[in-house]
């Protein structure tokens, strides 16, 4: 089904879902009870905060190529090797390297690692497995490359990504620039598109980034938006962190039309298998690590960074919870309420509008900490 179709379809039904909220409102309604300090033990107890937040610093040194491609490997000896040869066979103008961060894996990805044979590649391997997140900000560390770019061990880039990526970047003065991606599935051949993202160019507008993905991959990034910007080490939600220390850094996005990158789709990984476990709590855990380290780093707070957080908190939350029991969503609920009711505090703002009836609506029930209607809004914006 083409995307503008989809996003019709989308559209009308979560019209009609709203109007029915308005109309059923009183049925919804149930204000939660819980004490924020009872809420947070629980959410402990539950799924622990994953440890602070590590900031990789970049190279002080000018950089000495024009990219980046920084590839976390661990148990992807099946893939590896196709993954490597769709970044070297990529026909550019631009110099890059590629470090490919051997995060302790017990199967031979390292060995065919090291049996490739290409002067642009580097094979960092350490010695203790501490996950995906850990192994990029290695990455951002060693980075040469005035552009960044990631890619996963099981993925690959499509033929020519380097060039029309790098192009726009240097022609437009970008500091990110963004591609379209497929999908496919382990084992098949074919590819298909299930979501397009409109070209443009955005200068200094972050809300108008919410109708682009915060995912690592896809895109090229200037090295120095990651500095002190890492990835969320032991979070499940790692990439959030570009919601809100990459993107508000970022002065111009664009977006190209053209197909760069193939993302394998596999319902066992991280993100998916997660759904259903404690570990989802981490889309919790995630914005309230983000939003301590924004503190810390003395970056302002906006009010469309305080949009980015309202959808977070409503949206991805419900969707990466849904599966839980009501007594976990309704615990993390609260705390997302607390969050809130502080950014409205730093933002010396007693009302807000963003112009869009659903998001306001489950703006209100987080003031209200009206738990029965944010489940039911939360559920409206998928």
């Amino acid at each position: 089904m083409p995307s503008a179709v989809k996003n019709l379809l989308r559209t009308v039904i979560t019209d009609l879902g709203y109007t029915a909220y308005v109309l059923n409102k009183k049925k919804y309604v149930r204000i939660s009870g819980i004490d924020p300090n009872r809420a947070r033990d629980f959410c402990d107890a539950y799924s622990p905060k994953p440890a602070t937040m590590v900031l990789p610093r970049i190279k002080k040194e000018a950089a000495s190529l024009d990219l980046t491609v920084i590839v976390p490997v661990y148990k992807a000896e099946k893939y590896i090797e196709s993954c490597i040869a769709s970044i070297l066979n990529q026909k550019t103008k631009y110099s890059f390297e590629v470090i490919t961060v051997n995060d302790a894996s017990p199967d031979n990805s390292g060995n065919i690692l090291s049996s490739l044979n290409d002067k642009r590649l580097r094979l960092i391997s350490l010695e203790k497995n501490l996950g995906g997140a850990h192994a990029r900000n290695i990455g951002i560390t060693e980075a040469n490359g005035r552009y960044i770019m990631f890619v996963d061990s099981d993925d690959r880039l499509l033929p020519g990504a380097i060039e029309k990526l790098m192009d726009a970047a240097v022609s437009r003065g970008a500091d990110i620039v963004q591609g379209q991606f497929a999908n496919f599935f382990d084992g098949g051949k074919r590819m298909f598109v299930s979501d397009r993202y409109k070209p443009c160019e955005i200068t200094d507008d972050l809300r108008a980034l919410l109708r682009y993905p915060g995912f690592t991959c896809m895109k090229v990034y200037k090295r120095e938006l990651w500095d002190n910007a890492g990835l969320l080490e032991g979070n499940v939600f790692d990439d959030t962190v570009i919601w809100f220390l990459v993107f508000p850094k970022c002065r111009r996005f664009v977006c190209i039309s053209d197909l760069v990158y193939a993302y394998r789709f596999n319902e066992s990984g991280l993100t998916w298998s997660n759904r259903s476990r404690p570990k989802a709590l981490d889309a919790y855990w995630a914005i309230e690590t983000l939003s301590q380290q924004r503190e810390s780093l003395g970056l302002p707070l906006s009010r469309d960074l305080y949009l980015i957080t309202l959808i977070q908190l409503s949206k991805f939350l419900w969707q990466r919870n849904q599966n839980a029991e009501e007594n976990v969503l309704e615990n993390v609920f609260v705390l997302s309420c607390e969050l809130l009711e502080k950014m409205r505090a730093e933002l010396n703002m007693n009302t807000y509008s963003s112009g869009n009836k659903l998001i306001d609506a489950v703006e209100v029930a987080l003031q209200k900490r009206d738990f029965g209607s944010w489940r039911r809004l939360s559920r409206l914006m998928q």
